[in-house]
């Protein structure tokens, strides 16, 4: 509805209007009106032209130049990437949201919707010519994610729906922090939880805080539960260490391994069975051999 319009003498009532882009090298009617008046309405072509102008001739022939104008594209900003139903992972860094269009201005202002656009977040502004930005995702779980691009002078595109799928995340459960657990104990429940963990799955444990590392075992099922045979050693120090096939990795908190106690063995040598000692016998050396024998012995007789 752009109005054309003139002025003139003696104008036939049948005006034909013709459209050229290239200062009349060539021509495209556009209309064709029945009226006496000097004005009328136009659709502008989604065009470009620096070079354009409008031709008005009637059924007598009378022709109307306009001067020479320009005309440019209709402004339009399209999301090209997030892709319709693309799967994002959230935490990624620096993921490159990309657009396209024209008579976009440089100043730009970008928003996320977790709900197919009912509601939206702003999270980043621009002020640059380029038809890339980067996006840290937000760790978090959509399948109606949408991103918005809006410039200074609220011309607006939206993404296609797509999807975020949460960070990969593993926590190891038990062994908990400061836990005690007795060398040598049999089927231990190794637990944990997390989203986004392979089905194959490598176990450890340490000794030394993760300095060194003995391997435990696999599996490969979507379980959260592993047992372990603990080996029958001490430390304060023990880990125990979690590794999918993707390489993400969880470490438990510090707890303790406690070796079983061995009984202790004394077996006394002297005075022998049967001996014959002398009452007031002076320095008289007893004796003993046996295993796991404390460094404090208490030593008594009995008449």
């Amino acid at each position: 509805n752009y109005q054309i319009t003139w002025s003139g003498t003696g104008i036939g009532v049948i005006k034909t209007f013709a459209l050229s882009l290239d200062s009349g090298l060539t021509w495209t009617n556009i209309d064709t009106v029945s009226t006496t008046g000097f004005t009328t309405d136009w659709d502008i072509p989604d065009t470009s032209s620096n070079k354009a102008i409008i031709r008005l001739t009637d059924t007598n022939g009378l022709v109307g130049y306009s001067g020479v104008c320009t005309m440019l594209p209709a402004s339009e900003l399209i999301v090209l990437t997030p892709t319709l139903n693309q799967v994002l992972v959230g935490g990624t860094p620096n993921y490159q949201i990309t657009w396209t269009g024209v008579g976009i201005k440089n100043r730009k202002t970008f928003a996320l919707s977790l709900d197919s656009g009912l509601t939206w977040r702003n999270f980043d502004t621009i002020s640059t010519a380029t038809f890339t930005n980067g996006w840290d995702i937000p760790d978090t779980s959509s399948t109606k994610a949408m991103i918005r691009i809006t410039d200074s002078t609220n011309l607006v595109g939206l993404s296609k729906v797509f999807t975020i799928l949460p960070a990969p995340k593993m926590t190891v459960l038990t062994p908990g922090v400061g836990a005690n657990i007795t060398g040598g104990t049999e089927n231990y429940q190794i637990t944990w939880t997390g989203v986004g963990i392979a089905e194959m799955k490598t176990f450890e444990y340490s000794l030394d805080s993760g300095a060194t590392w003995t391997m435990i075992g696999g599996m490969s099922t979507q379980g959260f539960a592993y047992a372990w045979n603990v080996p029958d050693t001490s430390s304060t120090r023990a880990l125990v260490r979690i590794t999918d096939s993707n390489g993400l990795r969880a470490v438990s908190k510090m707890f303790s391994i406690t070796r079983t106690p061995i009984p202790g063995v004394i077996t006394v040598v002297r005075p022998a069975r049967a001996e014959v000692i002398m009452g007031g016998t002076s320095n008289y050396r007893i004796s003993w051999i046996g295993t796991n024998i404390a460094q404090q012995k208490t030593i008594e007789v009995s008449l």
